[in-house]
């Protein structure tokens, strides 16, 4: 793990708990090879082992140095001392974190190195547990700054653990609208989707905060009157077969598909006419991003980031309430409003969220605070 130094750089650490892609992997995917390799040398590490086909470093340009680590949990005693050799041996000028235990083991054992931490939250964990909130609320006062990715996420996580608002600072996810796969759509045919349907959209992991069952029974109560409309469905998880399950009682087998976890999901945003989203909470959804850059239109629950994503009317609609009943009105909406003009409403929304603009944010907090 060790590493020369180069006093012209500035070193900067940033901390996962694993490299399993999830959100925060995925936007420092994109935000990796844009940091200046001139001005800061940048190290990643993971605490826990990446149990996914699929990692982060999968994605990594060769110059950036990667470190695993195998934690067990808070007590594992020999994954701590093996992080602090680590930081020994790379004296970072800063450290940057993310999720809730590499932000906590980092804070703990910053006054026996003395580097400036910045934390991030990417989410609104309505969920976290008092022991938890506790420990963050104490722990702030290490973080020289507090990422949030959106004001959602920086509003809710200030008066859940009662710290001042002042402490956040909002550095939106971007999208790398360049980099899109917009020549390449899926053939209808091998979906078993019509030429003239309509189709909507669903990308994500099959998890609880996706609350994909309250889309299925919206979907179910909005197709009545909509036949020529397929649902798709890109992702996997646990509970796929228990959707699959309740997809098939609800009587709409005919007009959802799903399709499975895609490395690719660009295709699918080509054919989609909208993409709907049910969850409970988002921090500020790459997956949105993506379907805006695209020019679709996005209708979704009032989660993180809705409110600098969503114009009613203009780049989707707010589904109001968490009800199958709510769902089913506003893909009704929708159909009322999609026109061409939406879509090219979509994608000039999604050019104010450039990953070159989230890079530049990063590396102007980089330069303030490191050592």
């Amino acid at each position: 793990m060790g590493t020369q130094a180069n006093p012209t750089k500035k070193k900067i650490f940033i901390v996962l708990t694993s490299l399993s892609i999830g959100g925060a992997q995925q936007q420092l995917i994109r935000q990796l090879p844009r940091f200046d390799a001139a001005r800061f040398e940048i190290h990643v590490m993971a605490l826990f082992a990446c149990v996914d086909a699929r990692s982060l470093a999968d994605d990594v340009p060769p110059h950036i140095q990667v470190h695993q680590l195998r934690f067990s949990g808070f007590f594992d005693l020999w994954s701590v001392f093996g992080l602090c050799r680590a930081l020994r041996a790379i004296q970072p000028d800063l450290v940057m974190t993310s999720l809730f235990f590499s932000n906590t083991i980092m804070r703990i054992i910053q006054p026996f190195f003395g580097y400036p931490v910045i934390t991030r939250e990417h989410n609104t964990y309505i969920h976290k547990g008092v022991v938890a909130i506790w420990t963050d609320r104490v722990l702030a006062r290490v973080s020289k700054k507090i990422v949030a990715v959106s004001e959602e996420v920086a509003d809710f996580t200030s008066a859940q653990e009662h710290i001042p608002r002042e402490k956040f600072l909002v550095i939106h996810n971007g999208i790398d609208s360049a980099a899109l796969d917009t020549t390449h759509s899926i053939d209808r045919s091998s979906l078993r989707i019509a030429a003239d349907a309509h189709l909507c959209l669903f990308v994500g992991r099959f998890a609880a905060q996706k609350n994909v069952p309250l889309l299925l029974e919206g979907f179910a109560q909005f197709c009545k009157a909509h036949t020529s409309w397929v649902l798709v469905l890109v992702g996997d998880g646990p509970i796929r077969q228990t959707l699959e399950v309740h997809a098939q009682s609800l009587g709409i087998t005919d007009q959802v598909r799903f399709v499975g976890e895609q490395r690719q999901v660009y295709p699918y945003y080509q054919i989609a006419d909208c993409l709907v989203s049910t969850s409970h909470i988002e921090g500020m959804s790459n997956t949105h991003l993506e379907a805006l850059a695209h020019g679709v239109p996005v209708l979704t629950t009032p989660t993180g980031g809705t409110s600098a994503l969503i114009v009613e009317g203009e780049t989707g609609f707010i589904v109001p309430a968490y009800t199958p009943a709510a769902v089913a009105e506003t893909l009704h909406t929708f159909t009322q409003h999609m026109s061409n003009n939406m879509r090219q409403a979509a994608k000039k929304k999604a050019q104010e969220f450039t990953i070159e603009k989230t890079v530049q944010q990063y590396e102007q907090l980089f330069e303030t605070y490191a050592r």
